[in-house]
């Protein structure tokens, strides 16, 4: 049996571990609201505005934006919410100084109920479905920057989850249904 609190659930891995596509599994299944920081940057990218026109250039050169800007997208949408509406931030917290501040919005919010799954791809696989998949963004030098960046800021992140006993890590180098089972096995 699942909780019968509202899901709040970030999933967190390399790109290309299929983190969208099980975040919309989830949300579909649980009646979760789904907020995905990459869909959001891609639509403010296409407004004629100058945040659309900054934010379309950061996409094109493969940078990530500003901690306070990206966290201002979350928080923007997350208010919107009722607390006993779920919801997967999809592409959230990925720097450890994001997590932490997240989890202060969570408590001030009344969302104590977070899990982080964390979809374990090796960086070989990530590069080998990112560029299959043939999104605008990817092109094998902004996807090297990314799997880099990776390393270096995401794992503190995945770390302190685990400490803080929140993270569930899941196989993600197995079939999108089998990765489905597993993650609905682990959230029991």
């Amino acid at each position: 049996m699942l909780s019968k609190k509202p899901f709040n659930i970030i999933p967190l891995g390399r790109s290309g571990s299929g983190k969208g596509t099980q975040a919309k599994l989830l949300a579909k299944g649980f009646g979760l609201k789904h907020i995905s920081s990459g869909d959001l940057f891609r639509t403010l990218a296409q407004n004629d505005t100058f945040i659309g026109r900054q934010t379309k250039e950061t996409l094109k050169r493969g940078e990530l934006f500003a901690d306070w800007f990206a966290f201002w997208i979350w928080v923007n949408e997350l208010i919107k919410l009722d607390p006993s509406q779920g919801v997967i931030l999809d592409g959230a917290s990925r720097r450890l100084e994001e997590a932490k501040l997240l989890d202060k919005v969570f408590i001030q919010i009344k969302r104590p109920n977070l899990k982080v799954l964390f979809i374990d791809i090796s960086r070989q696989e990530a590069l080998k479905r990112m560029l299959k998949r043939g999104r605008k963004d990817d092109i094998p030098r902004v996807v090297e920057k990314r799997l880099d960046w990776f390393d270096k800021n995401v794992v503190p992140s995945v770390k302190y989850y685990e400490k803080t006993g929140r993270l569930i890590r899941i196989n993600g180098e197995q079939s999108t249904e089998d990765v489905f089972k597993e993650i609905l096995e682990k959230l029991k």
